[in-house]
């Protein structure tokens, strides 16, 4: 991108970020702050639209946490990812923990809301590889990860 063009995309930016100020639009603002890197992890308001489609602040949220004293992973797990799970009370089931591991199984019942935000969780090596792993995947829509306690 050349020099000018940067400086105009700059500029349109900070306008976007004044004009959201001057509206006290708090949704525009943490969208602006997120890109930036300023906010990670703030949960949205909504997590679902109307329709039980993942909003996008909710799928940017998923690609950006990172596991904190004040938002551990277990709490977005157990406490936030089932209001982000279309059919939560067929497609999400978290066992109980045995021998220092909780299971968790997201079963996305084809429905392309559940497979957005299965997208963002893989994205996030947070969800993937540290605390949280990915270990399978079964044709159908069937996710499986285990929590390390």
């Amino acid at each position: 991108m050349r020099t000018n063009e940067l400086e105009r995309l700059k500029l349109i930016i900070s306008e976007v970020e004044n004009l959201a100020i001057r509206a006290n639009n708090k949704r525009i603002l943490n969208i602006l702050k997120r890109d930036r890197g300023e906010l990670k992890n703030i949960i949205p308001d909504e997590l679902l639209d109307s329709r039980g489609y993942p909003t996008l602040e909710w799928l940017q949220f998923l690609e950006n946490y990172e596991p904190s004293d004040e938002l551990p992973l277990l709490t977005v797990v157990r406490d936030i990812l089932p209001k982000g799970w279309y059919m939560a009370e067929w497609g999400y089931v978290l066992h109980r923990k045995y021998r220092g591991i909780i299971k968790l199984e997201l079963h996305t019942g084809g429905w392309s809301g559940n497979e957005e935000v299965i997208e963002a969780i893989l994205s996030n090596m947070h969800f993937t590889h540290f605390k949280m792993q990915y270990v399978e995947w079964r044709a159908g829509g069937h996710y499986y990860f285990e929590i390390k306690c």
